[in-house]
Parts: structure tokens; sequence; C-alpha cells
């Protein structure tokens, strides 16, 4: 699912991955996974920075995560 993302980003695009839904539903296990069993994001890093690295004309060992969290406040 992620794939086409990195390597449109490996392209030249921008891209962001969300992951939505209720408290305790699996959404940090499904982005960041555990070492056995790595989410979405240590995957998508491995190929940007091991298997897509030799097709790329300028590598660059930059990359930013940045978590947000929305914390909705029902004060009726």
């Amino acid at each position: 699912m992620v794939k086409p993302l990195v390597d449109e980003f490996l392209g030249g695009k921008s891209g962001m991955l969300a992951a939505l839904g209720p408290s305790g539903s699996g959404k940090t296990h499904t982005v960041f996974g555990t070492p056995r069993d790595p989410g979405m994001v240590p995957l998508a890093l491995r190929h940007i920075f091991e298997d897509a690295e030799p097709h790329v004309k300028q590598p660059s060992r930059y990359c930013a995560l940045i978590p947000i969290y929305l914390l909705r406040i029902n004060l009726s």
C-alpha cells in the first residue's frame, strides 16, 4: 500500500502517510510495528535507504517524521 507513495517520493514528489482511527484500533502497530514485524514506516525507510539508494542520482539521508495528535474537546 505504501510502496507507490515511496516510489513517487523517490521520483521527486512529496507524500504523506496518515493513520486515522479510534484509540486502541492498532494505528501505532500498523505504522511502526515491532522489531519482529515492522510496520509501514520501517519498511518504507528500508526501501528508501537500502533498496532504492543505488538508483537515486543524488542520495540524501534526510527524512522527517512528524507525529500529529488531534485532541477533540467537547465544551458543551
